[in-house]
């Protein structure tokens, strides 16, 4: 394969069970700032990197909570790395 840049926005990231086999990723909360009509969660990924995911107000994450995010394929774009 050839390297790749994967894009979703952070309204489709969702915050899920470990049990989710495909496109999930797990790591540590490091922020959530609730906005409103949503909370704005930063989590620092096991995997090296970083993500935001906009996730219902009602959900609470706490800093320094693990967490599994699921990326859903449908959601997802793949943009070639420029050479």
């Amino acid at each position: 394969g050839q390297p790749a840049t994967l894009c979703i926005r952070p309204s489709r990231i969702r915050l899920c069970e470990p049990a989710v086999a495909d496109n999930r990723l797990n790591g540590i909360v490091r922020r959530c700032a609730y906005l409103g009509e949503y909370r704005d969660v930063l989590v620092e990924l096991d995997e090296g990197g970083s993500l935001r995911a906009f996730v219902p107000p009602h959900l609470r994450p706490s800093p320094g909570e693990r967490v599994s995010v699921h990326l859903p394929a449908e959601n997802c774009q793949l943009l070639a790395v420029p050479e």
